[in-house]
């Protein structure tokens, strides 16, 4: 049985038996067997470990970056020009929220109550 190793992130927090958790927006190292089923190895016991957590496919993109996060940015609004944080805003946005399922990048993404752009 072969397993190649990628970086995913999870759009979502998956559960599994035994209390393990996985938490969103972190970068995991998962294993992909032949059929394209990924699973995440527990423990931390690296990519060899026996027991690991299968994965559904609309829970998580694989990380195209190396960190696994996209900057974006957004113009000031007023009260920001007002205040005088007249500058450009940038931010690293989790590529589980900035990828769409067939792993392209958004155009522009909603963060935080605001609309950043690529």
């Amino acid at each position: 049985m072969t397993k190649i190793s990628k970086k995913i992130m999870l759009r979502k927090g998956v559960k599994s038996v035994g209390n393990y958790a996985l938490i969103p927006h972190i970068v995991y190292d998962a294993n992909m067997d032949e059929n394209g089923r990924v699973s995440v190895p527990v423990d931390g016991n690296g990519l060899d470990s026996i027991m690991s957590i299968p994965v559904s496919p609309e829970n998580f993109v694989f990380c195209k970056s190396d960190n696994g996060y996209i900057e974006y940015h957004r113009c000031p609004n007023m009260v920001e020009i007002k205040e005088g944080y007249g500058a450009v805003h940038y931010i690293d946005i989790p590529e589980s929220i900035c990828r769409k399922q067939d792993g392209e990048l958004k155009r522009w993404c909603n963060y935080s109550g605001d609309r950043y752009f690529r």
